[in-house]
């Protein structure tokens, strides 16, 4: 997404029409001069299992460092989540500074691609274990004295 890229029809459709099932997508939209410019994408696909979706956020250089990015990631977050995916991930080089602290603040965990050493896999995982919760349920009703 150049400083140029215009929102065309096309683009619009290809990010806002959905299944909301298997493909979701966003698109962050600034008008002026009775035009509208693409300035930020966040989507995702659902694996073939359906357990996970691999995701991509892009925000344009002039809107970097504004929260655009985080908020578009967020959104395809909750969306994941309410879908009941385990994970969602993104592929990134291995030399993307800049993608490597955002996704770590995100809390997304960094594992290099042991078929290829240029990329690394960021993964956040979006259901807490069964085990966590039995622990917290078995935690909190050590907790309660009904004497």
């Amino acid at each position: 997404m150049g400083g140029s890229c215009k929102a065309s029809q096309q683009l619009i459709e290809l990010l806002t029409d959905n299944d909301h099932q298997v493909h979701e997508a966003f698109i962050a939209l600034c008008s002026s001069d009775h035009a509208q410019r693409a300035v930020a994408t966040a989507h995702y696909a659902v694996d073939p299992d359906g357990q996970a979706c691999e995701c991509a956020v892009v925000v344009s250089d002039d809107w970097q460092g504004l929260g655009l990015g985080r908020l578009m990631l967020k959104r395809l977050i909750h969306c994941a989540q309410e879908q009941g995916l385990e994970r969602i991930y993104s592929i990134e080089s291995a030399e993307n500074k800049r993608v490597h602290s955002f996704a770590r603040s995100m809390g997304f965990v960094c594992q290099a691609d042991a078929r290829d050493y240029t990329l690394l896999t960021y993964t956040l995982n979006l259901q807490p274990a069964a085990q966590t919760i039995e622990f917290e349920q078995k935690s909190e009703d050590n907790r309660i004295n009904l004497n």
